[in-house]
């Protein structure tokens, strides 16, 4: 399979394909053909797509390499398992599929005999990896018949760390049902339908080395793994300790060489030159007086001048390097570039090939592209960053001329913002770049969340973005055209494209003005007010104290109980906090307080944006988080089709609705995964419940007037349950491990179909989830007692603590 593009590792792939890139002076795919051939496979089709004439004009076909070598060109991607039926005239017997640009050693003949011993159609080559987020997750029985598997999971749905290599034996006859000219995957399509039908679909897992190279740190990462023994490969050259030396190279008296390293054949290092540990050198390469290089490659041809100091970088092929010039660790420099004296290049800098950096520069961002992007840019909340750091101004400009480009040019989208200056300069600096995109910018000003999402919704944007500060901190919010959180999938393709750091070139005269659109705040609270029967509420006169995260909040809050006749007691002092944690637990007090001292009817406190409530009852009953979310889902099932709950809400929340006739739906965990299948199931009204703080008080106070009862009274007919929540830290290269070992070792415990693993217990049960944006796993406990429940949650840290001891 070498049809791959490699985008992933741009800027080194800008004008080769993905199997062409060199790995010790050897195209990666040659590597796999060795390999092949060692086990006697000689008959080799490769699929090409993208470059095909680099990859048929270096190996020709194959017969001075002892090979029988044919060329698969697709028009159009056909994907993974397509590709492979294009080439069926050559597979009339059992055949092998291995990939062109990822590195292995595994022993290929353990894999057929599994195969032929199963009498299997296909047999996966799994592998175990300490994060597998990048890969496809694969559970099998004893007998390695496959149970279960999952392409590229979020933490949140891994129920193992055994993954798929992309190496499959399969029988032709597996190509039937592969229909001609389609795109058609493996992963995504074959397989499953393998699956589907019992099909003999085997997986086995063999022992040793294997590295998909999808990325710059992956591919330097090969290099050292090789000069550590770690891969048997053939590296050509003569062997001085841990030096490798190739053919016709010349070392200068008074070089200093520490090994590991690698210099290619007819590479030239002057005296006084430092060559470090895990340095590679590809064939050619000058390397000049006193210069000094550690732990990077340095492609073929190039030059690196006197006093050129390079530290963990990747260069390409012919790069030139000048006097004194400075590269840092997790650079990446094209092809051909050239990098003047005295130029620094920062860490993490790429640099497109065929650049000048001119003398004396200091390049701190990517030359024509922007910066690296971190593993994971989005967060639970939103895209979170510090004011000074990952989200300055420049940066967000840049975020959003690359998000901007994702969209069709003028495309409209809506901006708004807090009440906070941070807000307004974040929202101006992200303006600037969707404006740089072409983009038709319409500007609702400061507004909270909710209103926001009803403003997107309202006025067709194919996007929004609200920015929002809790002191040094910015959040910045992306919605889709319903006013909804973007899905996993969408990030990903954002998180993609500024992985490859494009962007979208635009004339002057097609750059358009914002557009500021007044009063959504009023047209938010008015689309309120229709859906509430105001009269009936004003009959009441309840009593409300109010309170909320910030003062802009809480305004609107007291604009819309004034609207429907409420007594409103303003109780201001809130935590800036955007969660019911720390300081806001103090404000959650305070305002019980305030409400019990004015005899109130009821008390809300509102955060995040107006999107989360807490609810005090005249009895001084907080409710918020799960109990919450009981309330929401329970005492307004009525008026639901289905009751929707993401993984983590409680299993008795689930039991109570069906006992009330309803239908429930678990949904996944993250907001955007949950608010989709409301959507999808029009739920419309159950996601303004869950999302809407303002819109749900307003609807609780009509509940308490209709059924004339308190919030007291409302509760009673309530479900009583105990909930403990834990969070553990546990590395991101043990989290997958961690989910494999409580499924293999707890034979009550249940793998969820959506994420994350339950253990089940005759006194409650327990769900371990990994979290997506940090190194932990969170644990939610649930049973009769909160003693119970607690010690349920100090049964999973301890096993977890047990788990990750003995991996160490």
């Amino acid at each position: 399979m070498a049809g791959g593009e490699g985008t992933r590792l741009r800027p080194l792939t800008c004008n080769i394909p993905k199997p062409m890139m060199p790995v010790f002076d050897k195209p990666v795919m040659e590597y796999s053909l060795e390999l092949l051939k060692k086990y006697g496979i000689k008959d080799i089709a490769v699929t090409l797509q993208y470059l095909p004439e680099a990859v048929e004009g270096y190996f020709r076909d194959g017969r001075d390499r002892g090979l029988n070598i044919r060329y698969f060109v697709e028009d159009t991607p056909l994907g993974t398992a397509g590709s492979v039926k294009n080439a069926e005239e050559f597979l009339d017997e059992t055949f092998i599929v291995i990939s062109g640009d990822a590195l292995t050693d595994f022993p290929l003949d353990e894999a057929f005999e599994f195969h032929r011993s199963r009498g299997a159609l296909a047999t996966l080559v799994l592998t175990r990896v300490e994060s597998p987020l990048e890969y496809g997750l694969v559970l099998t029985d004893r007998e390695g018949r496959i149970r279960r598997f999952l392409e590229k999971p979020s933490w949140g749905e891994v129920f193992s760390d055994t993954v798929n290599t992309g190496i499959y034996i399969l029988e032709p006859e597996a190509l039937q049902y592969i229909k001609p000219g389609t795109r058609f995957d493996f992963s995504r399509d074959l397989f499953p339908f393998f699956l589907a039908q019992g099909k003999a679909l085997y997986g086995c897992i063999l022992q040793g080395y294997w590295c998909d190279i999808g990325n710059c740190r992956q591919y330097r990462q090969v290099h050292i793994d090789i000069l550590d023994g770690k891969v048997k490969v053939d590296i050509p050259g003569e062997r001085e300790g841990n030096i490798i030396i190739g053919t016709g190279s010349h070392i200068a008296p008074g070089v200093s060489l520490e090994g590991p390293l690698y210099l290619g054949a007819n590479s030239y290092v002057a005296a006084g030159a430092r060559i470090l540990a895990y340095t590679v050198l590809g064939q050619g390469t000058l390397v000049e007086l006193n210069a000094s290089i550690k732990r990077s490659v340095i492609g073929q041809d190039s030059l690196i001048g006197p006093g050129v100091e390079i530290r963990g970088a990747i260069l390409g092929t012919g790069v030139r390097a000048k006097n004194r010039s400075s590269i840092f660790e997790g650079a990446v420099i094209g092809d051909r570039t050239v990098i003047e004296e005295d130029a620094v290049i920062k860490p993490e800098v790429k640099i497109w090939p065929q650049k000048v950096i001119e003398a004396g520069s200091v390049v701190g961002e990517s030359v024509v592209w922007s910066e690296r992007v971190p593993r994971s840019l989005f967060t639970r909340r939103g895209i979170v960053g510090d004011v000074n750091g990952q989200l300055a101004p420049e940066r967000l400009a840049q975020l959003g001329r690359a998000i901007g480009s994702l969209l069709p040019l003028d495309s409209r989208v809506v901006v708004g913002y807090d009440w906070s200056i941070p807000g307004r300069m974040a929202k101006q600096s992200l303006e600037a770049g969707l404006m740089a995109s072409g983009l038709e910018v319409f500007d609702i000003g400061r507004v909270p969340v909710t209103a926001f999402r009803y403003a997107t919704s309202e006025l067709k944007g194919r996007q929004g973005f609200h920015l929002m500060s809790r002191g040094d901190q910015l959040q910045v919010k992306i919605v889709n055209q319903q006013g909804i959180d973007l899905t996993k999938s969408e990030e990903r393709s954002i998180e993609n494209l500024l992985n490859r750091e494009e962007y979208r070139p635009i004339a002057a005269e097609r750059m358009r003005e914002p557009q500021y659109v007044p009063d959504m705040v009023r047209a938010y609270l008015n689309s309120i007010i229709r859906e509430v029967d105001t009269g009936l509420i004003a009959r009441q006169r309840f009593r409300v104290a109010v309170g909320a995260d910030s003062g802009g909040l809480t305004d609107l809050a007291v604009k819309l109980l004034d609207r429907i006749d409420c007594d409103v007691v303003r109780v201001d002092g809130g935590s800036s906090r955007s969660t019911f944690d720390g300081d806001a637990e103090m404000a959650v007090d305070h305002l019980a307080s305030a409400s019990s001292r004015a005899g109130a009817d009821l008390g809300i406190y509102l955060v995040d944006g107006g999107q989360q409530l807490c609810l005090i009852s005249p009895q001084g009953r907080v409710i918020r988080d799960e109990y919450m979310l009981a309330v929401i889902s329970l005492l307004f099932a009525e008026r639901y089709g289905a009751v929707y709950l993401p993984t983590d809400a409680p299993l008795i929340i689930e039991r109570f609705a069906r006992q009330m006739g309803k239908e429930v739906r678990r949904t996944r965990a993250a907001s955007g995964e949950f608010m989709s299948e409301l959507v999808a199931g029009g739920e419309w009204e159950q996601l303004r419940f869950y999302w809407d703080g303002f819109y749900l008080a307003a609807k609780l106070l009509e509940q308490m007037a209709r059924l004339d009862a308190d919030l007291d009274e409302l509760l009673t007919g309530l479900p009583l349950f105990f909930y403990d929540k834990r969070e553990l830290p546990v590395s991101w290269r043990q989290k997958g491990m961690v989910i494999r070992r409580l499924a293999e070792t707890s034979p009550d415990s249940e793998v969820q179909e959506l994420e994350g693993i339950r253990l089940r217990s005759e006194a409650g049960s327990s769900l371990i989830l990994p979290d997506e944006d940090r190194p932990i796993c969170r644990i939610y406990s649930e049973a009769f007692s909160q003693e119970i429940a607690q010690s349920l949650s100090e049964f999973c840290v301890e096993t977890i603590k047990k788990i990750c001891q003995e991996k160490e």
